[in-house]
């Protein structure tokens, strides 16, 4: 763990506050592109994503204004807790209901099935967290001041579960959409190539979003469970979420302005386009 000077801390602090507010303008841009996708595209799964943005946005809003206006209380600190848990449940529903905009095969049922279980393992560690009723009163007894904000402090327990949950919730629902795209793409080759085209555009910036974000939840895990500069190890969490939600939006993000007449699917909602 690396101890921190009087001037490291307030370097920290300066740092998280900029990701507070650049989170804020990034989650604008974010809810005008999923808005966006929704109106073309009509599908359900863009609601949630928007709702996702939302919540993020409400989050970091509420945890920027600590030190913005110097409030001396942390009391609300289970909020931002449940918050943050909402933020991320929606994220994993969001790829949840990718896996569920194709063509069924043989093992859907069990997909469904260890998808669910996943995603509820996941969360479990969400009362877990606000049941560490020591932690969270040494949390809600902090007096944040002078620019300070209100820092999470983690059972070993808690950040242990959520790491496994994590990497076992993103390694297997983005997986598994990629394989189930690919399967779509491969099944249909030999109709309508301009979908093709589509579907293969699709897949492959969904690769290489859910890739990337896999290991930028990793890595926000592992300093996590290093404490890697003690109490303000949170610090930079606003970063990795910050990615974490853009990539899904991009993931999710189509702007082909014609394709021949048909239906096909476009961010995962079903949509009709003709010339």
């Amino acid at each position: 763990m690396i101890e921190l000077s009087a001037y490291g801390e307030r370097v920290v602090d300066r740092f998280n506050l900029i990701g507070m507010w650049i989170a804020l303008v990034i989650c604008v841009r974010n809810f005008v592109v999923c808005l966006h996708q929704y109106r073309r595209t009509r599908g359900k799964i863009h609601l949630v994503n928007l709702a996702q943005v939302t919540v993020f946005f409400i989050h970091r809003l509420l945890y920027g204004i600590i030190p913005l206006f110097e409030i001396a209380t942390c009391a609300y600190y289970p909020f931002l807790v449940s918050l943050w848990h909402i933020n991320y449940l929606l994220f994993y529903i969001v790829m949840f209901m990718r896996l569920l905009i194709l063509e069924l095969d043989r093992y859907s049922r069990w997909i469904k099935i260890v998808g669910v279980l996943l995603i509820t393992l996941r969360f479990s560690d969400w009362p877990y967290e606000l049941a560490f009723h020591s932690i969270q009163q040494n949390i809600m007894k902090q007096s944040p001041l002078n620019g300070d904000t209100c820092w999470a402090q983690w059972g070993q327990g808690v950040i242990i579960l959520n790491f496994i949950g994590d990497a076992l919730a993103n390694l297997f629902l983005s997986g598994m959409f990629v394989r189930r795209l690919f399967m779509h793409l491969n099944s249909s080759k030999t109709f309508l190539s301009q979908r093709n085209r589509v579907i293969e555009s699709i897949a492959l910036k969904s690769l290489i979003c859910l890739t990337l974000t896999f290991f930028v939840n990793l890595a926000m895990n592992i300093l996590k469970v290093t404490a890697f500069i003690g109490d303000r190890s949170d610090a930079f969490t606003v970063y990795f979420e910050l990615i974490e939600s853009t990539l899904l939006v991009e993931a999710l993000r189509n702007d082909v302005k014609y394709v021949k007449e048909g239906s096909f699917c476009e961010s995962c909602g079903r949509v009709n386009i003709s010339i």
